[in-house]
Order: structure tokens, then sequence, then C-alpha cells
């Protein structure tokens, strides 16, 4: 057979999902002809397929090398560096894709990878272009709401999903990120945004029939399986939350499985698998496929760790796959899912009685703290009050910018105004028009350039470092900080917040009362000012506040990671004691 031949053949292979034949043909091929572009192409596009990301960037690497001109293989060679989350990589390729063929899938595939790479006013002008050769493309208006996300345009992101969904209304991964964004911005009713919710659901899982009831052991002390579902056992936020109950579970009690979408692991994911009793990788798998293998494992309580942020697999919940299921820590607010059927919160985050109907899901309040945390490893030390030696306070935010809202930077700019000499270090992206559209908005309210300092996202140890040039943490509204607060509380630094009525409004408020530091947070706007002012005046305060903050939050509930994890396997026990005496038989 020629190697044209053996090419033919492993595309019908491919086709007919036969991958490792498919595989063998192409193989074959290259081994006749080694310069045959086409040949370490299509080896390419079918090593992807099943997840062997690296030996296929290297096959496209040699489709390109041998014919540069290969427009095709450029936009394969962007995608599959996406895939592994190498953005800046992906840019050159996706440049060099878009200057051999200019079309809409091109320039998107672009602004993903520009947008990746902290690079956002190339990105953003790459999906505009998208959306100019394709406006009827719904996927085009998904990536352009998504930069007007990360750029801090919370309106704008709005009308980009909205638009996307009504191209599409399939596009569940769009109404998702409309959800999402809509919590940021504020300007919604908790009503609504429940009752946005609640269309998702009815949306995108109409059409699911869920399985037949389980067919569970219902012995109600007997070792549970618990499974994880996650695309984030990786390097994101949330495995700060995620790693202290995977390495502290008790064995006797849990029997432990990981549904894992994470597509390019790393140093996380392998940390995250050591103590893990069964890891299944799924990223490849339908959400039907993922249920009926959940169900095949005969999991008793499954755990959603992502709601509607990023690639979540709600749809999986809606099969029902397991008795008993539940959201927790990766989402600020119901699912909408009626198959869901506890969300994990604290006493704090939802008092008894007030919110109980913003959510579809039973609440179910665990001691203390819905969460762990775990400490950076080797964080820099913590300096003196940065006050103390240039002598004026420093208030800073290091958090997502689409969390900064008009009604945030507004109370922001009433506080630098009533703290006489004060400043304000901001980290925003790597953007030209969102750096000056901060500058302007600061300018009009009266604030000199020099009272303001913007920086660009860093590594993990730089951005720990900054923290000792703030003396005070400033939370935006009304989306809480979380992540950012325990990191600045590690770091020494307290941080001022503003509690609203809703979870996400409310949860890095168990922060600080955990902290024994309550009083800094807010009940109204001028409270939040004559907090943050009360403190910044009182530098001895200060001064004891950083001094002590990372031992007391060492010895505080919100990193015992031990305690922690047992209180939740005992709310995993009581949940599914509740689940067996309400599915007992005549007999039993």
């Amino acid at each position: 057979m020629t190697a044209e031949s053996h090419c033919r053949r492993g595309d019908e292979l491919a086709r007919q999902n036969q991958m490792p034949a498919a595989i063998a043909e192409f193989q074959a091929a290259i081994k006749l002809q080694p310069r045959f572009a086409l040949a370490h192409f299509f080896l390419g596009t079918a090593l992807r397929i099943i997840g062997q990301l690296e030996a296929a960037t290297e096959s496209y690497r040699q489709a390109v090398e041998l014919k540069p001109d290969y427009a095709q293989a450029w936009e394969k060679l962007g995608e599959v560096l996406l895939d592994r989350r190498q953005c800046a990589q992906a840019a050159m390729a996706c440049q060099r894709a878009v200057a051999l063929s200019p079309t809409a899938l091109n320039y998107a595939n672009l602004g993903s990878a520009l947008g990746g790479a902290d690079q956002l006013d190339k990105s953003l002008a790459a999906m505009n272009k998208a959306v100019e050769l394709a406006p009827h493309w719904s996927d085009a208006q998904k990536g352009l709401g998504s930069i007007y996300y990360w750029c801090g345009r919370q309106a704008d992101a709005i009308a980009a999903f909205r638009r996307a969904i009504e191209l599409d209304r399939s596009n569940y991964a769009a109404h998702s990120m409309l959800l999402y964004t809509m919590l940021f911005h504020g300007g919604f009713s908790p009503e609504q945004l429940l009752a946005e919710h609640v269309q998702w659901a009815a949306q995108h899982t109409k059409n699911i029939i869920p399985l037949p009831p389980p067919a569970n052991d219902r012995k109600i002390d007997r070792r549970l399986r618990v499974g994880y579902v996650s695309p984030n056992f990786r390097t994101q936020a949330v495995i700060s939350f995620i790693l202290p109950i995977l390495e502290n579970h008790d064995a006797w009690e849990v029997e432990m499985f990981c549904y894992s979408d994470v597509i390019a692991p790393d140093a996380w994911t392998k940390r995250a698998k050591k103590p893990v009793d069964e890891w299944r990788d799924t990223a490849n798998l339908s959400h039907e496929q993922l249920a009926q293998l959940i169900r095949k494992d005969k999991i008793d309580i499954l755990v959603d760790l992502t709601g509607h942020i990023g690639e979540g697999r709600l749809q999986v919940f809606a099969y029902k796959p397991a008795p008993i299921q539940i959201t927790w820590i990766g989402y600020q607010a119901t699912t909408g899912l009626a198959a869901i059927d506890y969300f994990l919160t604290d006493a704090w985050a939802d008092p008894p009685g007030q919110t109980e109907k913003y959510f579809v899901e039973q609440l179910f309040r665990l001691p203390e703290t819905f969460f762990c945390y775990m400490s950076p490893p080797h964080p820099p030390h913590v300096g003196p009050l940065p006050a103390l030696s240039c002598g004026y306070i420093t208030f800073g935010s290091f958090n997502n910018l689409a969390k900064v809202t008009p009604r945030t930077l507004d109370l922001w700019s009433r506080l630098i105004l009533a703290v006489p000499d004060s400043r304000l270090l901001l980290m925003t992206p790597d953007s030209e028009q969102v750096e000056q559209r901060l500058r302007t908005i600061f300018t009009i309210a009266g604030i000199c350039a020099d009272r303001l300092e913007l920086v660009h996202r860093f590594p993990l140890r730089e951005y720990l470092e900054r923290y000792n040039q703030i003396d005070i943490a400033l939370d935006p509204v009304p989306f809480n900080g979380h992540t950012t607060t325990c990191d600045a509380a590690w770091m020494g630094v307290p941080t001022v917040m503003l509690a609203g009525e809703i979870y996400a409004y409310r949860y890095g408020g168990s922060v600080l009362r955990n902290l024994g530091l309550g009083d800094l947070i807010a009940a109204s706007e001028e409270e939040y000012i004559r907090i943050a002012a009360d403190l910044a005046g009182d530098k001895n305060r200060l001064s004891e506040i950083r001094r002590r903050l990372r031992s007391t939050m060492a010895a505080s509930p919100i990193t015992d990671a031990a305690g922690f994890t047992h209180n939740l396997e005992q709310a995993y026990r009581q949940m599914w004691r509740s689940w067996c005496e309400s599915h007992k038989t005549v007999s039993e």
C-alpha cells in the first residue's frame, strides 16, 4: 500500500471511531513517506481525539514544518495548544492560521488564545472580527462575551451572551456564562437570578430522561461511595479548597471517586490523584456516558464542584446517576437543577430562614464554615505594615476585574477621597483600554493619577509578595471575593467587605468571621467607608492584625483540614441516613 492509501484507510477508520487502528494506518503512512504532511496532520487529529495532546501537538508541528502554508494544520495546532492551556504558543499558531485563512473560526481561536495570554485588547479585536465575519455564529458571540467579562464590562458581556443564546438556544455554555455574569453585575434581584437559573435547567435538561432509580445497598452505616465531578483538579483557584478534603478523607467511612474533566493534567492533578481510591478521566465522555459510568460505579453521593463556571457537567446530574447529589464550593448560587438535592453552605453565608427561597436545592449548613483553605506552598514572609515606612495608607484589591463593578469603583473613589494621601493598588489584565477606562473613572471622581497604581497579573509567589505593599484589602461589591480574601489574610492583610442579601454577596464574610474580624463586614456603603477609614486611621491595630493574622488563621476552622473534612463526611452520613429512611421498602 502507498502512504496515500494508508491515509485514506486511516481516515475511514477514524470516521468509524476506530482510533487505535486509524493511528496505526497513519503511522504506517509516515513510515513509508516521512515527509508526508497530510499523514502527520491526520495522526495529530486522531491523537487529539483520544486525549494524547502532547503527541498530537508534535504531529501538528511536523505537519506545519513540512508544509508551512498548511492553514488547517496551523488551525489545529493552535486548538491543541489551547487545550493544553499553552496560550502564548497557541496565539502564535492561531495568528499564522489567520494569515493563511482569515476565517471566523481562526479569528475566534486567536481571540481565545490572546485572552488566555492576558492580551485583552488584541483578543477583543480578534473576537469582534470573528463576529463580523460570522454574525449568526453563537459561539463567536459567546467568545466575545467572555472577553468583555474579563475586561470588567459586565453589561456588554451580558448582551453578548444573550445574543449567543438567541442564535442557538442549545448553547448551554453561553447560558451558564450569562448566569454567572448576572451575579457579578449586581443589577438583578434575587428573584430574577433564581428565575434565570431555573430557566437554564428547563431549557438544557428538558430532553434528558433520568436513569432508573438506583439499586444502592441501603445499609445506613456502611462505607459510602462518594464521587467528585470537576474539570478543575489542576492549577485553578478552587484546588485550594478541594485538596484538603481529598487528602483528609476517612478511608473507613468513604471510598472516594474523582471524575476528572482535566484535559491538560499538571502537578496539582498528580497530587489530587494520590489519595483517591478511583480516578476516572472523563473529558472525552458525553454527559450520558459519564452518567452511566457513575451509575456503574454505584456512587452513593455525587458532588458537583463547578456549577455554571467553566466546563460544568450539570446535565450529568440531570440523569440522576446517584441517589444523593450535592453542589459545593465551585459556584455561588443555585444551579437551578431540581435533580441536585443539596447546596452546602454555612449559617453566615445563608442565615437560616432568609435565603432558602433563592435555591432549588435544600440548604445544608456545615458547622462554622462551608470551606477549608489550603495555604499556598512556600509563601513569602509577612512584611511590616507598609504605612509605617511610606507614611500613607495603601488600599488594594487583587480580585478578578469582572467583580469590579461601576458601583465598586464609585465606592472606592469615595473612600480614597475620605482618607487623605491614601493610595489604591489594583490588579488588572494587560489591556490599555481597561487601564484607560479605570484611570478616567478615578480622574473624574477627583483622584490624582499618582494615587492609583495598576499592576498586571503575576505568578503566585509575586502575587503573594504584592500583599506586602498593601495595608488594607478592599472587597468588591456586590460579589464578594473569597480566595483573594483568604490569600490576603494569610499575608497578614485584613479585608473590608460589604454583606448583601444572597450567598454570592455574603460568602466571603465567612472568612472574616472565622478570623475574629467580623467587625470589618459592613451592612451599607456608608458603613463600608467608615470601617475602612477608621481602620486606616488606627495603625496600631493594623500592625497588630498583620503580626497575628497568619497564626490566627492557621489555628482557625478555615484551615483545619481534618476537622472540616470530618464535618463534611458527617454531613454526607446524615444525608445518607435520611435517604435510606425515606426509601425503606415494606419488607424493611
